[in-house]
């Protein structure tokens, strides 16, 4: 289950452009232990990863399911573009909690 809670940060270094994004997840709150995380990537990316982890390039489209420990998870993504090596070009945190039951809900309504 994961909550979303702000907005993604993308830093894009200088002759980047938009090299590579992270579509999913967005910032939020999750127990699981894994996630899938998705982006997007155009011509001239050779290799994305995330925490260190390669993700699978099919499309323009990328996925690596990335463990996740209990508290505080900054997700990196990291790519190649046009042969040079580019850190941090976007990050999401998600917070991990132990319990489904455990996660800090915002007020309003929630389904379930």
């Amino acid at each position: 289950t994961t909550m979303p809670a702000s907005t993604t940060t993308t830093t894009l270094p200088s002759g980047t452009s938009a090299a590579a994004q992270i579509a999913f997840p967005p910032n939020g709150a999750t127990s699981d232990t894994h996630i899938i995380v998705r982006g997007t990537y155009v011509a001239g990316v050779t290799q994305v990863s995330v925490n260190g982890t390669p993700a699978t390039l099919t499309a323009n489209k990328w996925r690596v399911d990335v463990n996740l420990a209990v508290g505080t998870n900054t997700l990196r993504m990291d790519a190649t573009v046009n042969g040079v090596s580019h850190t941090g070009l976007a990050t999401v945190t998600i917070d991990r909690f132990a319990t489904d039951t455990a996660i800090k809900r915002g007020p309003g309504d929630w389904p379930g």
